[in-house]
């Protein structure tokens, strides 16, 4: 078995042994312990690589691997300082460009590099919000075309010609193409938020959040058919991996909807958006192994204990203002059908006809 085969088997085991039932604490330690130890090798492995200049879209493969197992395994917070390597190492193998620029090559290696750097951007963009920094991409530095929508045993080494689904169709790309179509949108949450000095208007905050619903509601048809193959762990994971973009946009806006009420939709989307992350649907398969997306929600690090974190501390902060402050007056009393639910994939899209035209005034944190 090669170097590069073997790290990649090693670290696809360890990451799926996140979602494993472990039985108690120390298996769980001793199951951390040792993939931490592939993820270490892996990057040594990969160090090496990048002394002697040798990077290559193999080499990329694991490196994208050692990243996301980073994320599920590793207690430090230094997933985005890692960041700026890793997306210049993809780059300098010309995953930003299209394939249809660079010299020929098959369309399994075409489509390859196009998976592959949808995993990049998806990688880069999760870390930039876990760690409150500025994104290493912007738009305008990559022309790759989203992969096509076929499924992984439809195409070869041989294969010259790709008939690609329907775009509602379910394949083997249709996460990572979801994740894509509203990437321009998280891009931009991340850059608005984490910008020395961010200035948030109340209608781009709403007009983000309308496409980011939007992207929302695509999801659930997608995955919600009849015919679909899509796992609850599926869904469950493109759910949390949008809708948590939300909470730190309208966090700011909701803490004021108790004196403001212009601001109440913030404060009903940031809770209801916590609300559904810490309550994805688990199926009775999930069941069986631990939970499945929520096992991995508590117990992930970097972006997965981020995202859980920031969900429950707005749930909590919720019900802290309503027993300190008692019942809201009847000027700004809520209707009933908007007090917090459990809810899966819906999200009332807020109203532009009710936001000030000022941008809110710094709040000093990020």
């Amino acid at each position: 078995m090669s170097e590069d085969l073997r790290h990649k088997v090693l670290l696809t085991i360890g990451i799926g042994s996140s979602l494993y039932q472990h039985g108690d604490a120390a298996a769980l330690q001793r199951n951390a312990d040792l993939v931490q130890q592939w993820i270490n090798a892996a990057q040594i492995w990969l160090s090496g690589l990048l002394e002697k200049e040798r990077l290559d879209v193999t080499a990329m493969q694991v490196y994208c691997l050692a990243m996301l197992a980073r994320q599920v395994f590793s207690t430090g917070d230094t997933a985005w300082v890692s960041m700026g390597s890793f997306i210049h190492g993809a780059m300098q193998v010309g995953l930003h460009r299209d394939p249809k620029h660079l010299p020929a090559m098959s369309v399994l290696q075409a489509e390859l590099r196009r998976r592959l750097w949808a995993t990049v951007l998806e990688l880069v963009v999760q870390a930039s919000l876990a760690a409150g920094m500025p994104p290493r991409i912007s738009l305008d530095e990559f022309d790759t075309e989203p992969p096509s929508n076929v499924n992984d045993d439809e195409m070869d080494e041989l294969t010259t010609v790709l008939q690609p689904h329907a775009k509602d169709t379910f394949t083997s790309t249709s996460i990572q193409l979801a994740m894509l179509d509203s990437f321009p949108t998280r891009l931009r949450i991340t850059q608005i938020l984490n910008r020395l000095y961010p200035e948030r208007s109340y209608p781009l905050v709403l007009a983000l959040t309308a496409e980011l619903t939007s992207a929302l509601q695509t999801h659930t048809a997608l995955f919600a058919a009849d015919f679909s193959p899509a796992a609850p762990f599926h869904r469950n994971l493109v759910d949390y991996f949008t809708r948590r973009f939300l909470i730190p946009l309208h966090f700011p806006f909701a803490l004021q909807a108790r004196t403001n009420q212009l601001y109440h939709p913030s404060h009903k989307i940031s809770l209801d958006a916590a609300l559904a992350l810490v309550s994805p649907f688990i199926s009775f398969e999930e069941q069986g192994i631990g939970g499945g997306s929520l096992q991995l929600m508590v117990i992930g690090s970097g972006l997965f204990r981020d995202g859980f974190r920031v969900a429950s501390a707005v749930i909590a902060l919720a019900l802290i203002s309503r027993e300190s402050q008692g019942p809201p007056t009847k000027s700004c009393q809520c209707p009933s059908s908007t007090k917090p639910r459990l809810r899966k994939n819906q999200m009332s899209k807020p109203s532009s006809a009710t936001a000030p035209s000022a941008a809110l005034p710094s709040t000093g944190t990020r």
